[in-house]
């Protein structure tokens, strides 16, 4: 089944009840309502549970000492993905700051952010994924004068976004099924503006047929042209983008892809699976790195 196809679990008035707990509760009771919640959820998704499993199979073979083989593996994976929507939250309620996230730039691509919107020429692309917590780098839109555009399913978790997002005005969260040229022109006057496009890499699009069959953990799987054209169309440096908490707190991970995507007709197909190609390598990495991160809970592979 396609991701897309998942029904968002969860009522807005649940989602404020949670956001309302995370303010008022103290930590240990918290932790405990996470557990029972989790635990429903994990007893009523066997279809998650397997895509899960499949994911800790193919990475534990790559993983020596393999921490997949302990009992409850695939359990931790859900408390995991519970703990990283909490963040989300405390986030947005200044419980987690930016003076707690630690940037690692080898590309020094956070000084071009720090000079926010009005000191740049033109915005760049950050290509994420569903490893790790990239929703963490909210935290640099309030810290500087930085605009995010983020690409998201126009019906895919609505009532979580709207909760989690809400009255973040550097922020914009542009809700698509397909990049159809209104959308790219849209993004190329807000590039030409000096603002960023936040796209996933690992998310294969609704409706149409563009997406390209690749090794992922050594089995293939389908991933997404749409970030790779619309860096092409956008003409403008492309960049990676990962977050993922260490013992200290967030860690957060930006490094420079390319200059820039140039493709044509004839070389569209081959171009697009160097650059696809160049993130996968990255995205194996960043799963070898945080093993229990990984929040695809559909089946990715073929």
């Amino acid at each position: 089944m396609h991701w897309s196809k998942k029904q968002e679990r969860g009522t807005s008035l649940s989602l404020k009840i949670t956001a309302f707990c995370l303010r008022y509760c103290p930590t240990w009771l918290i932790k405990i309502i996470a557990i029972i919640v989790v635990s429903y959820f994990y007893l009523t998704s066997p279809k998650e549970k397997a895509a899960i499993a499949t994911y800790q199979q193919y990475l534990g073979s790559r993983l020596s000492p393999n921490p997949f083989l302990k009992r409850g593996s695939i359990f931790k994976q859900f408390m995991r993905f519970a703990d990283a929507i909490q963040d989300r939250f405390l986030v947005r309620q200044g419980k987690i700051t930016y003076e707690q996230l630690t940037i690692v730039d080898p590309d020094h691509i956070y000084q071009t952010i720090r000079q926010g919107t009005e000191g740049l020429k033109k915005g760049e692309i950050l290509i994420c994924s569903h490893l790790g917590n990239v929703e963490i780098c909210r935290l640099l839109s309030t810290q500087q004068n930085f605009v995010l555009n983020i690409l998201i399913h126009q019906k895919h978790a609505v009532k979580f976004n709207q909760a989690v997002y809400q009255e973040q005005g550097n922020i914009n969260m542009i809700q698509v099924t397909e990049l159809d040229m209104p959308t790219i022109i849209e993004l190329s006057e807000r590039v030409q503006r000096g603002e960023w496009v936040v796209i996933a890499g690992d998310r294969t699009p609704v409706l149409s047929e563009k997406v390209i069959e690749l090794d992922f953990l050594g089995h293939r799987a389908l991933f997404p042209q749409g970030p790779w054209i619309l860096a092409g169309l956008l003409k403008t440096k492309v960049n990676m983008l990962f977050c993922i908490k260490k013992q200290h707190g967030y860690e957060l991970q930006v490094s420079s892809l390319t200059p820039v995507i140039q493709w044509n007709h004839q070389n569209k197909e081959a171009v697009i699976t160097e650059h696809a190609q160049k993130f996968i390598k990255a995205l194996e990495e960043k799963c070898l790195e945080a093993p229990f991160d990984w929040f695809n809970f559909y089946s990715f592979w073929k």
